[in-house]
C-alpha cells in the first residue's frame, strides 16, 4: 500500500517522483494494456512488459518495499508509457488545449511547487508556493 499512499510522508515525499507523471503514467499503462488486449502492438507490449517486469523485483525481494530503489526503475517506464499512450491518442484537444501540453504544464507546475522543498531551500523560499503540514 505504500506506493499508493496519498498523504505526504515528509521524509520520503520527494523520492516518490512527480505525482502528475506517476498517476498519469499508471493511467497510461492501463491504456496500453487495453490497447494490447484489443490488438497486439510492439510499443504497448514493450511498455507493459518493461513496467511489470521491473515491478517483479518486489515479489522476489524479501526486504520491505519501502526502499526507493525497488520502484524507481519501474517508475522510469511510466514516462515512456505516457508517450506511447499520447501517441496512440493523437492530437486530442480538451477546451482548446492539447492533452499533451496540459500534461506537461501540470507536471511543470507540480515540479515548481515541490522544488523548493526538494532542495531544502531556506525560508521564505521553502514555502514559496505553499507548505505541507
Amino acid at each position: 500500500s505504500w506506493p499508493l499512499k496519498l498523504s505526504p510522508m515528509r521524509g520520503l515525499s520527494y523520492l516518490l517522483g512527480n505525482p502528475v507523471v506517476m498517476w498519469c503514467g499508471l493511467a497510461a499503462v492501463v491504456a496500453c494494456l487495453r490497447q494490447l488486449i484489443r490488438r497486439i502492438s510492439v510499443p504497448e507490449l514493450l511498455v507493459v512488459l518493461l513496467y511489470f517486469g521491473s515491478l517483479l523485483q518486489w515479489a522476489a525481494t524479501p526486504r520491505a518495499v519501502t526502499f526507493y530503489y525497488y520502484y524507481y526503475p519501474a517508475a522510469m517506464f511510466l514516462s515512456v508509457a505516457i508517450t506511447v499512450a499520447l501517441k496512440r491518442l493523437g492530437r486530442t484537444h480538451v477546451l482548446g488545449v492539447s492533452v499533451s501540453l496540459a500534461l506537461c504544464l501540470a507536471a511543470a507546475v507540480v515540479f515548481l511547487y515541490c522544488y523548493p522543498r526538494m532542495t531544502h531551500l531556506e525560508s521564505p523560499w521553502d514555502c514559496m508556493f505553499g507548505c505541507w503540514v
